[in-house]
């Protein structure tokens, strides 16, 4: 079983932000009992919400998809973490052949931001079970069950393509996801008959093209998805899955110029949000590896708008930096504490030979002043225990950052070392303590110890 990792792209507004002007003749036409009673959260929004939702059903009803699109994406803009309006939005983009869009719905209605304890996805499993088997003839509850087990289990979503093939046995969204989980599964003998019939009688269906290219660029067949993508840019070359999925691709390939010049013109189309936000990241990352440190914490910026989603974003940022040895890095680190603070610790000094033990929490912040002299060196820790995983920054009396350590081994040990560190002139000195990803609770034993 595997859950996708798909470069999502999103255009959402805040929740406190007007909607488009299509979307206001929604506005109060729904029931308290919309979205399975998922209550809306934005000022007037759960009557919007449901009249959006409802909207989007009647659409369907009527047989009319692009409306069903449009009521959706109404809904979702709403309230954008409600991962019922996610899969309706997926479903009716699945209807309309716009793949590309539908599995970044569906992939985002499971997220660990949407879905973080994965209740949604069981309960909606189980609803599209039932409704397959209470109606085993129904060809759209196989391809509700079929498409949504694509995003997290290949291996149960095979037999539910078949079934579904044995009522249409042309359906194009079968068809098409039925070869995309094959790829992934790495099933080459059984893929590429379907792979081929699919180029041959769809040449010119851009979001065919583009859900094979992700397929094999996420098997690492770069050339094929390489073919699949020029293929779908001689159709389209302003599709916005193609920039993405190129994007991806160029990451795959080290090619951080050409990732620069795929993600830069996206961002201009779908801005900032909850569910691209690591994209940024990425370009900025590819702007630090083309040794442009101004045009990367830019991007990195950007990325930090979505800090009430994910306080951990600076995180990722410092993480990243320190995957290719960049000075950035605790420059971030450093971010990352002040960002993550809530409280700040009661003790406020250390000396030097006479350690100390902290008792860490979520969002607590120890700022320890010492005094140290000129041609010191120094060691710095703090201990790690199996509920707490402790960052330590170092910086001067300005607040400049002079040395850092989140883990002594990513693998076995995730104490904090800062070892034979020169002090460089006398004076004051701040040794910041905080916890890093994997754990904030407990206590830490903190020593600066002298050679």
């Amino acid at each position: 079983m595997q859950s996708r990792t798909l470069p999502i792209i999103s255009s959402e507004e805040s929740k406190d932000a007007s909607f488009p002007t299509d979307c206001a003749a929604l506005r109060g036409n729904g029931s308290d009992g919309c979205c399975g009673g998922y209550p809306g959260v934005v000022p007037d929004g759960l009557r919007f919400l449901c009249g959006s939702y409802g909207g989007g059903a009647a659409a369907l009803a009527a047989d009319d998809i692009a409306g069903a699109v449009a009521a959706y994406e109404c809904a979702r803009l709403a309230d954008p973490y409600n991962p019922e309006v996610l899969v309706a939005l997926a479903d009716a983009h699945i209807l309309a052949g716009e793949f590309p869009a539908a599995v970044n719905y569906l992939v985002t209605s499971i997220s660990w931001y949407v879905d973080p304890e994965g209740e949604f996805r069981e309960a909606e499993t189980e609803r599209r079970r039932a409704a397959v088997e209470a109606a085993p003839d129904d060809l759209q509850a196989q391809i509700r069950l079929a498409t949504w087990l694509w995003a997290f289990d290949d291996e149960a979503a095979l037999p539910v393509y078949e079934a579904g093939l044995a009522i249409e046995p042309d359906n194009l969204a079968l068809l098409t996801f039925q070869a995309s989980s094959l790829i992934y599964r790495q099933e080459s003998e059984a893929a590429q008959p379907l792979v081929d019939r699919l180029l041959e009688e769809q040449a010119d269906n851009i979001n065919v093209l583009l859900l094979l290219a992700l397929s094999y660029t996420a098997i690492d067949d770069r050339d094929t998805a390489q073919a699949l993508l020029d293929q779908a840019a001689a159709i389209d070359p302003e599709h916005p899955y193609y920039f993405a999925y190129q994007g991806v691709l160029y990451v795959a390939e080290e090619n951080w110029q050409g990732v620069v010049d795929m993600f830069v013109p996206l961002s201009d189309v779908f801005p900032v949000s909850a569910t691209n936000y690591n994209r940024y990241i990425t370009l900025g990352m590819a702007y630090i590896r083309l040794g442009d440190e101004e045009s990367a914490n830019r991007w990195f910026e950007e990325a930090m708008t979505m800090l009430d989603v994910d306080r951990f974003v600076p995180l990722h940022i410092a993480w990243e930096l320190h995957d290719v040895g960049s000075e950035l890095e605790g420059i971030w680190w450093l971010r990352y504490a002040q960002e993550v603070e809530t409280e700040r610790g009661a003790e406020t000094a250390i000396t030097i030979g006479e350690p100390l033990t902290l008792e860490m929490t979520d969002g607590r912040v120890y700022y320890l002043a010492f005094e140290a002299t000129a041609g010191e060196v120094l060691t710095l820790t703090a201990s790690t225990s199996d509920t707490y995983d402790p960052l330590i920054v170092l910086i001067d009396a300005e607040g400049n950052v002079l040395a850092w350590n989140d883990d002594v081994s990513a693998e076995d040990d995730y104490s904090s070392l800062i070892a034979d560190w020169e002090v460089p002139v006398d004076g004051s000195y701040t040794l910041i303590v905080t916890h890093s990803g994997l754990g904030s609770e407990g206590p830490t034993e903190v020593s600066i110890t002298a050679q």
